[in-house]
């Protein structure tokens, strides 16, 4: 961990680069938390994103809520031990009326800041605790009920907007002692330590990920001595362990178990060893180990570079190489890595075997998902397929021939509810064919679908192998005889089957009978999309101007008719004024 004196220097470097993207954190307290400021700010600066931290005033939560709705995230740091002056100690012989009391004092204060912050795309807040002075009690007293209850009524009460961080898991790595400083607290109401708000950070650094499109989507394992004990070169298919019959057995099956899990979350797993194909293919077989081969989606087992591996595994996927982890027992490979690809989070398995599978519940949260939809649940059968549809078209020279094989079929909705979810987790995702890269959230969804003249239009694309779910998204404003779609975005995984020229297309055929006649479409270059660009080109966009961030492109609204290679349908109709979106 970085001392204090390092956080600030590395702080100042990083506010003289340029970003593409800046948000805005507000801190609402009711004890003074200003430490936070210089780790946080440290934690953004490195996922590439400009923060600017506000701080609302001290115990002043209520007006706080209502002054800062509109930033990007809020973090609340609302204390039990600060809910009344001295409640450490006064609270302890609280009668049951007092209890009652305070409870529903607090609960009215919650609702209030659930109502003003409804709208704010994301707020972070503490479970209620009372660690501070009551974790060496054996008995519960009254700060406790007053405790347990508040934090039942967050649990049930909580807005989709608001997730609950638990303290206790913050606490209990780097133990009680490091996490408070009580001589602080007593004299200026300042609780936690340096070291608590550092790990408050990492903590948190998950939730911020997924809301600002930094989530991992990838998990690239070695295999020998990561996802068995052993070589298989060496040992055979019978002396390595992936079993419950044995100790090390236990850790590498217990592993394969945690990473089971992520396939029902959506994230891609695939294979970089140095080994023999056949050799890992017959380990999986003859093992019957946890994880299953065939839904491993990439199998780079050669004798190849492992960094040439994860390039050509990111460049298969069409993805960047930031979205991926890294798995491996070598330090030579893990350091590899971090020199050529420092981008790729790199995790080494412990030395310790035993502490193994804590790593690998520890690298879960990378891939934490903010808006869980069921895309995620299909996404390794759909890239799976998708090796079906290399092998088909390896056997056409002409593009237009081999998707007409493929009978694409695309179904578009325009302020359809149920895609609110999915889009709003596309926004948040999407980075390669994204123009504005826009982070909204379900309730901004919403939103735009109950504004006049605000359009949000989705599409699912599907074929003979399979269906991709909903894959691309249009967020359209009319002014006058004029549309901005003010941010375009489609899944990577439908790129390339002119899914873009085709939704583009249909939503031009939209904006005509509205009596549109020109559509701006704002573009901001990032260091992953531009393949945008180039498709403005091909679709005879003219980019009128532009400066170092952000570009206008216009058209005059000029249909396709020869598109015909993709079967387009209407499945819903605009809700709010019943007119055929076709």
């Amino acid at each position: 961990m970085k001392t204090l004196s390092e956080i600030i220097s590395y702080n100042k470097k990083a506010k003289l680069l340029s970003y593409n993207q800046e948000v805005k954190i507000a801190i609402l307290s009711n004890i003074v938390v200003n430490q936070i400021d210089h780790p946080l700010s440290m934690m953004f600066f490195k996922m590439g994103i400009k923060p600017h931290i506000v701080f609302g005033e001290y115990d002043n939560i209520l007006q706080d809520a209502e002054r800062f709705s509109s930033v990007d995230v809020a973090i609340i740091f609302w204390e039990l031990q600060n809910l009344i002056d001295g409640f450490q100690y006064l609270g302890a012989s609280y009668t049951e009326e007092e209890i009652d009391n305070l409870v529903n004092k607090t609960e009215s204060e919650l609702r209030f800041v659930f109502n003003k912050m409804e709208n704010t795309p994301l707020v972070l807040i503490n479970e209620f605790n009372t660690d501070p002075f009551n974790s060496n009690l054996v008995n519960q007293n009254a700060i406790d009920k007053v405790c347990n209850q508040l934090n039942m009524f967050l649990n049930s009460n909580l807005p989709s907007n608001f997730r609950i961080l638990n303290l206790h898991r913050v606490i209990s790595q780097i133990s009680f002692e490091k996490s408070f400083d009580l001589r602080n607290f007593y004299t200026s109401k300042a609780l936690y330590s340096f070291d608590f708000f550092k790990k408050y950070v990492e903590y948190v650094n998950y939730f911020l990920a997924s809301r600002f499109g930094k989530v991992k989507k990838v998990l690239v394992l070695d295999c020998d001595n990561t996802l068995w004990g052993g070589i298989i070169g060496e040992d055979g298919v019978d002396g390595i362990k992936c079993d419950t019959n044995n100790g090390i057995g236990k850790v590498y099956y217990e592993v394969q178990k945690i990473i089971n899990t992520l396939f029902n979350q959506g994230v891609i797993v695939c294979l970089n060893s140095k080994n023999n194909l056949n050799d890992v293919k017959d380990a999986f077989d003859a093992k019957q180990m946890p994880l299953n081969f065939n839904k491993i989606v990439i199998k780079k087992v050669n004798w190849e570079n492992k960094v040439k591996n994860l390039i050509e595994i990111a460049q298969e996927l069409n993805i960047g190489t930031d979205s991926m982890v890294f798995i491996d027992d070598s330090d030579f490979e893990i350091n590899l890595v971090k020199q050529e690809l420092p981008e790729v989070e790199t995790i080494q398995v412990p030395k310790d075997i035993y502490f193994y599978p804590l790593v690998i519940r520890k690298a879960l949260n990378q891939f934490y998902n903010l808006n869980f939809t069921k895309e995620d649940l299909n996404k390794s059968e759909m890239y799976l397929v998708e090796q079906q549809r290399k092998k088909l078209q390896s056997n056409f020279e002409n593009l237009n021939s081999y998707l007409e094989t493929l009978q694409l079929q695309m179904a578009i909705t325009v302020n359809e509810e149920t895609t609110i979810n999915r889009v709003a987790q596309m926004t948040q995702k999407t980075n390669q064919f994204n123009t504005t890269t826009l982070r909204l959230t379900p309730n901004e969804i919403k939103d735009l679908m109950e504004t006049k003249d605000k359009y949000v239009f989705s599409f699912s694309l599907s074929d003979k192998f399979g269906d991709f779910g909903i894959s691309g998204a249009a967020l359209v404003s009319i002014l006058n005889d004029t549309a901005i779609i003010d941010d375009l975005l489609m899944s990577c995984r439908v790129l390339g089957r002119k899914a873009e020229e085709t939704f583009i297309n249909e939503i031009f055929k939209f904006l005509k009978k509205k009596g549109v006649n020109n559509c701006q479409i704002p573009f901001i270059l990032t260091n992953k999309n531009k393949q945008v660009e180039e498709f403005f080109i091909r679709s005879n966009f003219v980019k009128v101007s532009f400066n170092e961030e952000k570009s206008l492109y216009v058209s005059q609204l000029k249909t396709d008719k020869d598109l015909n290679i993709i079967k387009v349908k209407y499945e819903k109709e605009d809700s709010r004024n019943k007119e055929k979106c076709m």
